[in-house]
């Protein structure tokens, strides 16, 4: 009796089984795809419940709104209005807002004015405003995990991609900014995608690529200021990424090459960019909302397309130096005192497993051998690495100026591609693939279990979000998304008398908290009252971020407090105090 073999070796296609076993390692990858998809969206929609509009929000959408009903740029200074009116759609359209030219700050450009006026004149309205607004930046914040696994995928395989992915998916940086009507998310996507796009157009140039790289390109500039950095990210894309060996026939890569590709793509963005302000061109003198005088000269007369774009950048660059910072105890009003700042907001904001990944992986390419014999692909590296580092360095360079880890959000999205270079390394080991897997477990419990309050996530090395205040403040931990737990809190202890000073721009009726509003930032910065926390007697609640810092930001010198020990906390950032202490000890 004669034995039919499995696979005969006269056939040249795959065995049934071969072709089985791809078919359930594709399924496999799918669903594992679909799953981090489902829940990043999921730990988004979730921190977005539990999240009060945040210190920025009210701006972001009154940008929008501002365009959307009068077609004028005026108050988009600190900001390009991409991201701005995306968000503002959706308010718009319902008609929620209380938006009017007659204000008066529409003609003194002042934001905050007729930001408080457009979200907050029904309170009990604004809320469901800015959740309401949130929604369009989940696209972005999917288009950006999405580009992370494609390029990570085309690098180091499908489970490089899933690897880097899982990354993503797990980054409370990214499950908390994700949700957030800012344009840190956006500009985060679109300066991604403009560079996976411009590398993939570099090494196999086509119209569509090259052209879909400067529209991308374009978008991103007209997201965010910060976005500018893309510029010398391209350039070092484009020098670092080794071509593909030409056709004889084919036209050689050298340096006019790499001008024309550069020059094509950065005109095409600059191009999107004008037409992001609808092509409109100004005089050079001309102010908004100011007719130009009719002694002006030939040069403030001289035609500047899209010139608010310009009027944002300088006025961003004249305000960097008037930005406060705090680190690791100590204020400063200019935030340029430390080179390190960012640094420190990487080493404190990041997991520890993905930071025990990048250095890792750092180590590994820093030895030939293990090069060569761990099979890894280097040639496709140094672009992403250069790119990463020239953002880095931007960001160190810039100083502290409120760089917080959601001004880093296109530095860890390359940073988790580079992540997945570790799935080709683990398939050829045993041991790195359990130290892998174990790693991405244990950054799943560092993360989830702070949920929903991945703004307020730290490291377990700075303290977690219980201590890590103490290290940073501001948005990377306190940015008012707390009031609403204040107002429960509140509520279930009877309303007492509540003295609040407050980070952050919600008006406290907006939740139904009745307090004495004291001297604080935001929405209390000179509207609230003055105590002295001597004499005082009754409750305190204190925001972290006026805690800490002196009587230069907030008024008041709030810092005898952490002498004493809080009697509850509203979420992790707002402190309950009751002078004299040892009241009744509230119930947590």
């Amino acid at each position: 009796m004669t034995l039919t073999p499995a696979c005969p070796p006269a056939v040249a296609s795959p065995c049934p089984d071969t072709h089985r076993r791809l078919r359930c390692v594709l399924i496999g990858q799918t669903l594992i795809l679909v799953a981090l998809l489902s829940l990043l969206l999921g730990a988004i929609r979730w921190a977005q419940g539990a999240m009060a509009p945040t210190y920025d929000e009210q701006n972001h959408v009154t940008r929008g709104l501002a365009i959307l009903r009068t077609g004028d740029w005026r108050l988009s200074l600190h900001h390009p209005p991409v991201a701005n009116v995306l968000e503002a759609l959706p308010v718009a359209w319902r008609g929620w807002d209380g938006f009017s030219t007659a204000h008066p700050s529409w003609r003194t450009l002042a934001i905050w004015p007729i930001a408080r006026a457009t979200v907050w004149h029904h309170p009990a309205h604004g809320v469901r405003l800015i959740q309401t607004a949130r929604g369009p930046v989940l696209a972005f914040t999917l288009l950006f995990a999405v580009v992370v696994f494609a390029w990570a995928r085309e690098l180091f395989g499908p489970w490089g991609g899933l690897l880097a992915l899982s990354v993503v998916v797990l980054d409370p940086a990214v499950l908390a900014h994700g949700g957030l009507a800012t344009t840190d998310m956006p500009v985060a996507a679109t300066m991604l995608l403009a560079c996976y796009l411009l590398w993939r157009g570099w090494r196999q140039p086509t119209r569509w690529r090259l052209l879909g790289a400067g529209v991308a390109m374009g978008i991103a500039l007209g997201t965010k200021f910060s976005a500018l950095a893309i510029l010398p990210m391209s350039l070092l894309l484009v020098l670092l990424t080794p071509a593909p060996v030409p056709a004889p026939t084919a036209p050689r890569r050298d340096g006019r090459a790499v001008v024309r590709v550069l020059f094509l793509v950065w005109g095409i963005a600059a191009l999107t960019v004008w037409g992001l302000y609808g092509f409109a061109v100004e005089p050079l003198g001309k102010k908004p909302g100011v007719p130009l005088p009719t002694t002006a000269s030939w040069i403030e007369r001289s035609p500047v397309p899209a010139l608010q774009y310009f009027r944002g950048v300088r006025t961003v660059l004249l305000e960097k130096t008037r930005h406060s910072a705090y680190l690791l105890g100590t204020t400063s009003e200019t935030g340029h005192n430390w080179w390190y700042y960012t640094l420190v907001v990487l080493g404190v904001k990041t997991p520890l497993p993905t930071l025990l990944l990048w250095l890792g992986f750092g180590i590994v390419l820093l030895h030939p051998t293990a090069r060569r014999h761990l099979g890894l692909a280097t040639p496709a590296l140094p672009a992403l690495g250069g790119a990463l580092a020239c953002f880095l360095a931007l960001a160190v360079i810039s100083g502290a100026m409120n760089q917080g880890i959601r001004h880093l959000l296109p530095l860890t999205g390359l940073l988790a591609i580079l992540v997945g270079a570790w799935a080709p390394l683990a398939q050829r080991s045993g041991v790195l693939r359990a130290g892998v897997l174990l790693l991405v477990g244990l950054q799943a419990w560092s993360v989830l279990r702070v949920g929903p309050d991945f703004l307020a996530y730290f490291n377990e090395a700075a303290g977690g979000p219980q201590d890590g205040w103490r290290v940073l403040v501001d948005s990377n931990c306190d940015w008012g998304q707390d009031l609403g737990r204040l107002a429960t809190w509140h509520r279930a202890h009877g309303h007492p008398p509540l003295a609040f000073s407050y980070f952050g721009t919600t008006p406290p009726e907006a939740y139904g908290l009745q307090c004495v509003s004291l001297l604080g930032t935001g929405l209390m910065h000179d509207r609230g009252a003055r105590i002295d926390l001597r004499t005082y007697q009754g409750y305190l609640a204190i925001s972290v971020t006026n805690l800490v810092n002196d009587a230069s930001l907030c008024g008041v010198d709030y810092r005898p407090l952490l002498r004493h020990t809080p009697v509850a906390h509203a979420g992790h950032t707002i402190h309950i105090y009751h002078l004299p202490e040892q009241p009744p000890r509230p119930l947590d």
